[in-house]
């Protein structure tokens, strides 16, 4: 049975317990707490699965490589320095570059393989100025636990239920439907649950370093590079 879904991201009190693990880190006086941002992003178009056939009411993007055509809905980030949701979509996502710039770690789920290629060729496409520049930041979550040569039920979903005791509200296939149909509200609360899900899951690897799926239970050497300050050049 999963357990109540607390309001976004955590609880006071957890946060506060977060942020004295992160301090007990820092060793040398006037450095900042480690500032994460976590974040999350849907497509506008949706992508063909095997053996469907296209529904001619909705418009679809090559394939799962087709970045500069899926198109990005809207882009939910954490940031945890100041406990706050920015959402942005096509026309402001400098902002969210800009978020990127002031984080210590940039963290999500396969964000390297999918929201980070998609942030890019969307900056491409639009012509931006603003370059996204993560080097040394990147903590993937999936990427990490894909490390330790697991097989497959790794997802967010079952990850997230057996290591948290909660999960998202839905299945992503179906964001680009919510945002076709102009249900951008109902979007919205499906980005806000997938960010919070994963700002838990952070702060649970952070803290005890080790995810379940129900099957198995594994530790995640990848967070260790955080737990670090001193390999943190930003620090």
């Amino acid at each position: 049975m999963t357990e109540e879904i607390k309001p976004f991201p955590v609880s006071v009190e957890e946060q506060k317990q977060i942020n004295a693990v992160i301090n007990e880190r820092i060793k040398n006086k006037g450095k900042l707490p480690l500032k994460v941002l976590t974040f999350d992003v849907e497509i506008r178009n949706k992508i063909l699965g095997r053996d469907e056939d296209p529904n001619p009411l909705y418009t679809y993007c090559k394939g799962w490589t087709d970045y500069e055509g899926m198109g990005i809905s809207f882009l939910g980030a954490h940031s945890n320095w100041d406990d706050r949701v920015t959402y942005c979509g096509e026309e402001n996502l400098d902002r969210f570059v800009e978020l990127t710039e002031e984080a210590h770690v940039v963290t999500g789920f396969n964000i390297l393989k999918f929201d980070i290629p998609l942030v890019k060729a969307t900056l491409k496409r639009l012509g931006s100025f603003k370059q996204l520049d993560l080097e040394g930041k990147v903590y993937d979550i999936y990427a990490d636990i894909r490390t330790k040569q697991v097989g497959k039920g790794w997802g967010l979903d079952p990850v997230a239920t057996h290591t948290l005791g909660f999960t998202k509200s839905g299945d992503g296939a179906y964001a680009p439907d919510l945002w076709q149909d102009g249900r951008y509200a109902d979007l919205i609360n499906y980005l806000a649950q997938d960010v919070r899900v994963e700002v838990a899951l952070f702060n649970h690897i952070f803290q005890k370093g080790w995810v379940s799926n129900g099957q198995n239970k594994i530790t995640l050497p990848g967070i260790e590079k955080f737990r670090n300050f001193d390999q943190l050049g930003a620090l």
